[in-house]
């Protein structure tokens, strides 16, 4: 009987300690992590361009909108309106108006590079290259601009 008793008593504790075990619940059961973002202990944690709590929203969204300015160069200073729209990738920001509609890249730090990229106005072609930062609100920019072999630098500071 002392046999029986001894197997029981295991057993029970088996049991209770299989129970209390199953009861841990997984931190992540329940959190998706969109965009290939990746859970520990209940939090996303979420690759490069996204951010939110489930990775669902694009870090560049925030520098969307319209900005106002002043752009100078060539030896004078305007102001001057620019637009800022989602590129065609999520690492890429369109500006538009200033001195020309462009493709920029943008670092998640928030500093802007812009490739070189020609427009063509009235057969003349203007070579486009420069950079910047954007944070918060403010950006800056410095563009070069190349036409008929002269080259002009333009900077622009402008707020949101």
């Amino acid at each position: 009987m002392k046999k029986f008793s001894s197997v029981f008593s295991l057993l029970f504790l088996f049991t209770l300690l299989t129970q209390i075990t199953s009861c841990v619940k997984d931190p992540c059961g329940n959190v998706v992590c969109s965009n290939g973002g990746h859970c520990h202990d209940g939090t996303c944690t979420c690759p490069l361009f996204y951010e939110g709590t489930n990775c669902t929203i694009e870090w560049r969204t925030k520098w969307l909108g319209n900005y106002s300015g002043t752009l100078t160069g060539g030896g004078s200073s305007s102001t001057e309106s620019l637009t800022i729209i989602n590129g065609s990738s999520v690492d890429k920001l369109s500006f538009l108006g200033l001195i020309g509609d462009l493709t920029v890249d943008v670092a998640t730090s928030g500093s802007i590079g812009i490739p070189s990229q020609t427009i063509y106005d009235s057969g003349i072609a203007y070579v486009f290259v420069g950079s910047g930062a954007i944070s918060g609100n403010h950006i800056t920019l410095t563009i070069l601009v190349t036409a008929s072999g002269s080259t002009i630098t333009f900077t622009y500071d402008g707020y949101k």
